[in-house]
C-alpha cells in the first residue's frame, strides 16, 4: 500500500485524450483518495507491470490485438487500477506481428475511451508510416464497441476503421481538469504560499484558485494539442482538417461514422476477422504486396496440404515403441493416415464441386489447398467473393492447333511403325495446347 502522486500527477492539470464520461469516472473514483494522500491498496506488486500486455493471438493468420482501457505512455505497473494499456505496449506487440512469419495481418481490436497525451502521437505517427510501407503487413482498426479520443488517434492511422452497428468513434478533442483545494484547506486552518521565479510557473497550482491568465495559458496549451489531434486524424483519414473540426469532438454510432468520414464499414467482429483472414491470413494466398511472387504452384500446394493432413492424423509420440508394440502402432499409424488423407480428399473436393465455386475456381482452389476451412465455411467466402470474368479465347482452336502440329506417332512394340520419342510427343502436346490459349 502507498501513495500515488504519479497517477495524480497524470489526472489533475494535464491534457487527456479521453472521453469526458470516461474522466470523470477516474476523477470521481481515484480523485477524492488521491488528493486526500489515501493509499490505494489495489495497487499491482510491481512484478506485474512486467506482464501487463498479453501476448497478441493469431486466428487464421491475423494477429489481434487489443486496445482496451485508458490509454497511457507507460502503465508503470498501474494496470489493476482501471485497465490501464501503454502505447509503448501496442507498438511493441503491433512490431512483434510484422515480424511473425505466422501472421499475414493485423487486427487492433479497440475498446477505449482514450487517454492520455505523452506517447500517443508517437505512436500515431510510427503507425502512419507502417501502414505507408509498402512492404508491411496491413493493419486494421475495429472499434469493439469504443474508439474515442486517444484510441480514435490510433485507429485513424490504420489502413480501414471499421465498427458493429453499436460501435462508436470519435470524440476529437482535448480536455483537462483543475481542482482547486484553497477552501478545503482553508477549512482545515492550513494557508499555502508558493515562492516561484517565473510568472506563469505555478500556473494550475490546485492550493490556489485558478486566475484569468493561468486559464487563458492552459486553453492555449489545450488548443495546441488539439491542432496536432485534428491534423492526424485528418492525414490518416484522408480528410480535410477542416471536416475534422467541424464534428466538434462528437461521437459517431454506426454508419453516422462512415457518413462524417471516420469509418469505413459497419459489420461484425467476426466477419472483419474472417475478412482479413480470406485477404491476408497465411493459410489465403498472399495478397500484400510483394507476397503473391514466393506463393507456391497448385500442385505444390495440394501436396503439401495433403501431407500437412497426414501428419496431423498420424500420433504425435515421439518415443521409440516397445518392439511387441512396433507391429501395433505401425498399423495405427497407417489407418490414420489412410484416414486422414481420405477426409481430407472429401473436403477439398466438397469444395472444388460446390455451387459456389462455379465462376471462382481460382479462389476455391485456394481455399481447399492452403485453408482448413470446410466446405461450408468456404462456401459463405466464396458467396461473398465476386465470380471471374470469362476468359477470351486467343488464337486458333484446340482442334486446329492439334492438326498443325500434326499427330505423333507413338505406336506400342517392335512392330509400331515411325517410333517417336514420347517426349517429343508430350512437347507437341502441350505446344498445341498453348497455341489454343489453353495455357500460357
Amino acid at each position: 500500500m502507498r501513495d500515488l502522486p504519479h497517477f495524480a500527477s497524470l489526472i489533475f492539470n494535464q491534457p487527456q485524450l479521453i472521453a469526458p464520461a470516461k474522466g470523470d469516472v477516474i476523477v470521481e473514483v481515484f480523485g477524492p483518495r488521491l488528493l486526500a494522500g489515501e493509499p490505494l491498496s489495489t495497487l499491482a506488486p510491481p512484478d506485474a507491470e512486467r506482464n501487463e500486455r498479453k501476448a497478441y493471438r493469431v486466428v487464421d493468420g491475423v494477429a489481434v490485438i487489443n486496445v482496451a482501457g485508458t490509454l497511457v505512455h507507460k502503465a508503470r505497473g498501474l494496470s489493476a487500477l482501471s485497465g490501464l494499456s501503454s502505447y509503448m505496449g501496442i507498438r511493441s506487440e503491433i512490431e512483434q506481428a510484422q515480424a511473425d512469419d505466422a501472421v499475414g495481418g493485423i487486427l487492433l481490436e479497440i475498446d477505449s475511451g482514450g487517454g492520455a497525451v505523452p506517447g500517443c502521437f508517437q505512436l500515431v505517427d510510427w503507425l502512419g508510416e507502417a501502414v505507408a510501407d509498402a512492404d508491411a503487413k496491413p493493419i486494421w482498426g475495429y472499434a469493439n464497441e469504443a474508439a474515442y479520443s486517444a484510441a480514435y488517434a490510433i485507429a485513424s492511422a490504420c489502413d480501414r476503421v471499421l465498427l458493429p452497428e453499436t460501435g462508436a468513434v470519435g470524440s476529437v478533442g482535448v480536455i483537462t481538469y483543475h481542482v482547486d483545494r484553497s477552501k478545503a484547506d482553508k477549512e482545515r486552518g492550513l494557508s499555502w504560499t508558493a515562492i516561484h521565479a517565473g510568472q506563469r510557473k505555478a500556473d494550475g497550482w490546485d492550493r490556489a484558485p485558478l486566475d484569468k491568465a493561468a486559464h487563458a495559458a492552459i486553453q492555449e496549451r489545450i488548443d495546441a494539442i488539439h491542432d496536432v489531434f485534428v491534423a492526424a486524424v485528418a492525414r490518416g483519414r484522408d480528410l480535410s482538417e477542416a471536416a475534422v473540426r467541424e464534428t466538434e469532438a462528437g461521437i459517431f454510432t454506426g454508419s453516422a461514422a462512415i457518413e462524417v468520414g471516420f469509418a469505413d464499414a459497419v459489420q461484425s467482429f467476426d466477419e472483419t476477422l474472417a475478412e482479413m483472414a480470406g485477404r491476408f491470413g497465411t493459410k489465403a494466398t498472399p495478397s500484400f504486396p510483394g507476397a503473391a511472387a514466393a506463393a507456391p504452384s497448385i500442385d505444390s500446394q495440394e501436396e503439401s496440404s495433403m501431407e500437412k493432413t497426414v501428419d496431423q492424423a498420424a500420433p504425435a509420440a515421439a518415443e521409440t515403441p516397445a518392439p511387441d508394440q512396433e507391429q501395433d502402432l505401425s498399423a495405427q499409424i497407417a489407418t490414420a493416415r489412410a484416414e486422414g488423407a481420405s477426409a481430407e480428399k472429401d473436403r477439398i473436393a466438397a469444395i472444388l464441386t460446390h455451387e459456389e465455386a462455379q465462376g471462382r475456381e481460382a479462389q476455391a482452389r485456394t481455399l481447399a489447398i492452403d485453408t482448413d476451412l470446410d466446405a461450408a465455411a468456404a462456401a459463405k467466402v466464396l458467396a461473398a467473393s465476386p465470380k471471374a470474368e470469362e476468359p477470351k479465347a486467343e488464337g486458333p482452336g484446340f482442334e486446329q492447333a492439334m492438326a498443325e502440329a500434326g499427330n505423333p506417332d507413338v505406336g506400342v512394340g517392335e512392330e509400331a511403325e515411325g517410333d517417336e520419342d514420347p517426349a517429343k510427343a508430350a512437347a507437341a502436346a502441350v505446344e498445341a495446347t498453348r497455341k489454343a490459349g489453353l495455357v500460357a
